[in-house]
């Protein structure tokens, strides 16, 4: 895939996104505070080994995480959610305590048309290094080989899953 088509194509994942949140029912203003607990957690998240708990709104981690970006995902009931097609991440800084309207990274499959090419369920993605089947993309729509956090600083993070029933896990959390 040539570096013309990926700028359209993260642009696009990204509006959609954003536009799944909103019809999701996921306030991108609401805070950590404001969530309630969901009733049906489709997908679990790790960052630096840390579980964000499963509530509507933003999952809040309160222990501050590592720069060096490690996550994982689960999806306890897999016939929930049906065949993955896609998975991708968007990281927003916090701009006034909320997210930024620009993502610091977006990472998704690099084949992005091949169900088996997604980040899969509970395997241990260190996004700090590159990893082959992964592009990541900067705030500039470049790819980076990695992802390197600002210390001290507050992050959103929303873990896409695609599937015959998607499920965005919204994150919060701030770095060591």
């Amino acid at each position: 895939m040539s570096g013309r088509s990926i700028k359209p194509l993260a642009f696009t994942f990204g509006l959609l996104l954003l536009m799944g949140c909103s019809y999701l029912g996921i306030d991108m203003g609401k805070g950590p505070a404001q969530a309630q607990q969901a009733a049906d957690c489709l997908v679990r998240v790790w960052v630096d080994g840390k579980e964000a708990p499963c509530v509507e709104g933003w999952r809040e981690i309160k222990q501050p995480v590592d720069t060096d970006l490690k996550l994982k995902y689960e999806i306890p009931h897999p016939e929930k959610m049906g065949d993955v097609k896609s998975v991708m991440i968007n990281i927003f800084p916090d701009f006034n305590g909320q997210p930024s309207g620009q993502a610091d990274f977006i990472v998704f499959a690099t084949d992005t048309n091949n169900p088996d090419a997604q980040m899969k369920a509970g395997k241990l993605y260190d996004l700090s290094k590159k990893i082959e089947e992964l592009t990541y993309m900067d705030e500039n729509s470049k790819r980076v080989d990695g992802i390197k956090l600002k210390p001290g600083t507050k992050y959103y993070m929303n873990f896409v899953v695609s599937a015959d029933r998607s499920e965005t896990a919204s994150v919060v959390f701030t770095t060591k």
